[in-house]
């Protein structure tokens, strides 16, 4: 077995980013709309039909900054 230096780099580490797996919510911070997640497309990709925000995902970084503002 061949060791890179790179110890326990496994899918999406390569980048310096991590998914965050399939499921979850999208949330619009402004009107407090939700929908489920879509596999392979970002929450940040939708808007709001409500009120035109971008998603963002609950619980997720950009989710996060946004709420504890």
């Amino acid at each position: 077995m061949r060791n890179s230096g790179m110890g326990g780099m496994g899918r999406n580490r390569t980048s310096g980013k991590e998914g965050s797996g399939p499921s979850g919510q999208c949330v619009c911070v402004k009107c407090n709309y939700t929908s489920p997640k879509k596999r392979g497309a970002p929450c940040m990709d939708e808007k709001c039909p409500h009120c035109g925000a971008v998603l963002l995902r609950k619980d997720g970084t950009h989710y996060n900054k946004a709420v504890n503002k």
